[in-house]
């Protein structure tokens, strides 16, 4: 069974250097995942009882540390400053 070579048939119309800021984008987005951050505060959430759950200042208090986390994604790939 003959092997596939998959970089003769690259059609990619990225340059070297733009794969490069693709790459180091999206390392620094699986860094700064917010994954286990969203999972995290769901699970404390269901840790509650019904009636506290989701209230306005813990949910305003997710987004904000959420956005922040995301503004690290960016401050930390020099490509975007």
């Amino acid at each position: 069974v003959p092997t596939l070579n998959l970089l003769k048939f690259d059609q990619a119309t990225l340059s070297m250097d733009q794969w490069n800021l693709l790459s180091n984008l999206v390392h620094r987005f699986d860094e700064n995942s917010g994954y286990a951050f969203v999972e995290h505060f769901l699970e404390e959430q269901k840790r509650l009882p019904l009636k506290l759950r989701f209230k306005q200042s813990s949910v305003q208090h997710f987004f904000i540390s959420l956005l922040s986390k995301v503004q690290l994604v960016f401050e930390k790939n020099r490509d975007c400053l």
